[in-house]
């Protein structure tokens, strides 16, 4: 049986709130990841690395995890992402904690990577090596020194062999502050091509319905119109689009527009990807185009789960990230 002794993490901060990995930093990567502490003071090495390998990122996009109001920020929690097995789970969060978990209440952002300990003062990019192969994650909410208060929600992802992957973490129908996991692809080779701009689409905001998105192109005479431009028109929640190469002749002002619709080919937002050929792009929707009400944890009360409800209002938007 698997446990968490079986990954490896690498804790890495950058200076840009973007995901940027260059193929220098991927180098230095698995050197991390193979150098004894010479290379990284925060590199676990319970067991080497003799089996064959594959990347994993994490990332909330919630609307709801920074309405956590429970046990004030000295003992807010955070929702802990465990592999295969639960055996850390009290180890969650605190300053010795040996597994990544998001932040919620007020230190939660708009989207983030996870924390390792209570002690830092971002979200740092967390990479982990698994054994290549199938995993099962499980999302669980957490206090210091409490037990499991309740388990977020579970996925079971095939992680192929030298493969780079994120994981999203992200709102999910519901009554109840809810989540799903969905694991995006991230292939090196597709997302870097020295003449154009590669962008992932990723549709987490459950309640837009399939999002069909076109490029702003201006003509010569100044005329805007729209082009498809291979990008999808088509996609379901937690889906995404996989790495479609954009020509940077599209850019207006050093920037790429696209136009997000709804099925029923209403416009929903507008975004703009950096045209800088030879990096790579996600752009994700997210948030809410009708008003929702969410029951969100606020406490405990001899030992029942207590609710708070909270009223969120269309928020429909999209975040930018870098990814190579």
């Amino acid at each position: 049986m698997k446990t968490q002794n079986d990954i490896k993490l690498t804790n890495r901060a950058f200076l840009s709130p973007l995901l940027w990995r260059g193929r220098e930093r991927l180098l230095l990567l698995f050197l991390c990841l193979t150098v004894l502490y010479s290379c990284n003071q925060e590199v676990d090495f319970n067991t080497p690395i003799d089996y064959p390998v594959t990347s994993v990122n994490y990332f909330a996009v919630s609307e709801t995890l920074p309405l956590y109001t429970i046990g004030g920020s000295s003992n807010t929690g955070g929702i802990g992402v465990f592999v295969d097995t639960t055996e850390y789970m009290t180890y969650i969060p605190g300053s010795w904690s040996k597994i990544p978990y998001f932040a919620v209440a007020g230190t939660a952002k708009e989207g983030g990577f996870p924390f390792r300990n209570s002690n830092e003062s971002d979200y740092t990019p967390i990479y982990i090596s698994y054994k290549a192969g199938t995993h099962n994650f499980i999302f669980s909410y957490l206090m210091v020194n409490e037990k499991t208060i309740t388990t977020c929600c579970k996925a079971q992802f095939d992680l192929k062999q030298g493969a780079y992957s994120c994981i999203y973490f992200a709102d999910a129908p519901g009554d109840t502050a809810n989540y799903q996991a969905f694991k995006v692809d991230e292939p090196l080779g597709k997302a870097t091509q020295d003449t154009k701009v590669a962008i992932n689409l990723v549709n987490l905001s459950y309640d837009a319905g399939n999002l069909k998105f076109k490029i702003q192109k201006t003509d010569a005479a100044g005329n805007v119109k729209e082009e498809a431009a291979g990008l999808s028109q088509n996609m379901a929640y937690g889906t995404s689009s996989g790495y479609v190469s954009v020509d940077t002749l599209y850019a207006q002002n050093g920037y790429i527009a696209i136009n997000i619709y709804n099925a029923n080919d209403s416009l929903l937002t507008v975004t703009g990807v950096p045209a800088s050929a030879g990096h790579s792009y996600e752009v994700l929707a997210r948030g809410f185009v009708r008003t929702h009400q969410k029951q969100v944890i606020a406490g405990l009360y001899q030992g029942a789960i207590k609710y708070t409800k909270f009223t969120i209002t269309p928020n429909f938007r999209t975040l930018l990230r870098q990814t190579y």
